[in-house]
């Protein structure tokens, strides 16, 4: 019988207006109190096709698990946070609607405003987010940069991939609370979108798949919570994610604009 670790709660479209009201790692531990409520549920899915809904917590299955783990081992770069990666056929078949976690470092951090090269990429697109932050109640905004064309891959590769990222861009913090979403590529609205989700239940789920993982939140983690907006870019473009009540982040990619 195979084994499957305990984790957090089921993120399930959520729309409140919320800000993360200092969440510390004290309390993001759900993994030290979902065996319980998890032995009761065994792992099986719930009726309505999501993952298990006793005590609102759900199992990491296991090869997230090793995934998040093999993931974690090759990065590299100064720790800046983790982000959440939702809408990955290949998660949502073990996981349901529960983020996977991919993490943040230096090594792919951009200065807004900064050029990014996107040689290899086969699906650029750019995400407007919410970023918090592990033991304040600040956001801010998010924008970065994925490449669509992993999500064709494997479970293992997607994950150990870094679930799709390529580079981010940070906003200045503020207290919000957030308002519509926005992206704009060479001076034109793209996508726009309520800048809503529960980022406790989001932070909640992630720090519970990280502790199956062996690894923990700590405070000042930046936490990317999530596409609000997302859209294809390309070369040339001048690409700024804003949300009202926040701020924004703005990056080029490098080369020459389209026609």
């Amino acid at each position: 019988m195979t084994e499957v670790a305990p984790a957090a709660r089921c993120v399930h479209g959520a729309t409140t207006d919320i800000g993360l009201g200092r969440l510390t790692p004290r309390e993001i531990g759900p993994a030290r109190t979902a065996a319980a409520a998890w032995a009761s549920c065994g792992g099986r899915s719930s009726p309505d096709g999501g993952g298990c809904h006793a005590g609102g917590l759900t199992a990491v299955h296991p090869r997230i698990v090793a995934a998040v783990r093999a993931q974690l081992r090759d990065r590299v770069g100064g720790r800046v946070g983790f982000k959440a990666g939702f809408g990955i056929a290949a998660v949502q078949e073990l996981i349901g609607d529960t983020p996977v976690p991919g993490h943040l470092t230096t090594a792919t951090q951009l200065a807004s405003g900064a050029t990014f090269e996107a040689r290899g990429a086969g699906a650029l697109h750019a995400d407007c987010e919410v970023a918090v932050t592990v033991g304040s109640d600040e956001l801010g905004v998010a924008l970065e940069l994925v490449d669509l064309a992993r999500e064709a891959g494997e479970l293992e590769a997607i994950v150990t991939g870094n679930v799709l990222h390529l580079a981010f861009a940070l906003g200045p913090r503020a207290a919000g609370p957030p308002g519509e979403a926005r992206l704009i590529v060479n001076g034109k609205v793209r996508a726009r979108a309520p800048a809503r989700g529960d980022h406790r239940a989001t932070v909640e789920a992630l720090a519970g798949i990280l502790e199956a993982a062996g690894e923990h939140l700590q405070p000042g983690d930046r936490i990317i919570t999530g596409s609000l907006v997302q859209v294809p870019v390309t070369s040339g473009d001048h690409v700024v994610a804003e949300i009202d009540g926040l701020s924004r982040a703005e990056v080029r990619i490098a080369g020459r604009a389209t026609a």
